[in-house]
């Protein structure tokens, strides 16, 4: 079975009429699809799950494929990496950002505790640091 036959078969058990609808539900262009049925290349992964989802057992996909060369669609796996990547980035980033505040308060602390104790005697010694209220 090539993978013309596959793709009318899935589109028949999930009732769509047209490539653009099961084009949709894969997440892709009508046009990349019909690459895919040309090249002998469909997405059975992506086209696995969504027959699950639909209650559909998609064994035949295995059975059925034949010669076909049916590689696992790789913008999929590509976006979950990249989804995983970027909560990684986020999550180190945030630790930075928390680390680089707690230095920051720390140092403002630190700098509190220098400069009241230098300055602290002129300020008590001052006559213009106590205000005089008349009686």
């Amino acid at each position: 079975m090539n993978s013309s036959e596959i793709l009318e078969e899935v589109k028949s058990l999930l009732n769509l009429r047209f490539d653009k609808e099961l084009a949709d539900m894969l997440g892709m262009s009508a046009a990349a699809l019909s690459e895919r049925r040309r090249k002998n290349s469909i997405p059975v992964q992506a086209i696995k799950k969504i027959l699950l989802e639909k209650s559909i057992d998609p064994s035949f996909l295995d059975s059925k494929s034949g010669s076909i060369e049916m590689k696992q669609d790789s913008s999929i796996i590509m976006n979950q990496e990249s989804v995983r990547l970027k909560d990684e980035v986020i999550t180190v980033q945030k630790k930075y950002i928390e680390r680089l505040e707690k230095t920051i308060e720390r140092l403002e602390q630190e700098d509190k505790k220098k400069w009241i104790p230098a300055i602290a005697p002129e300020l008590i010694n001052s006559p213009d640091s106590w205000q005089q209220t008349p009686m």
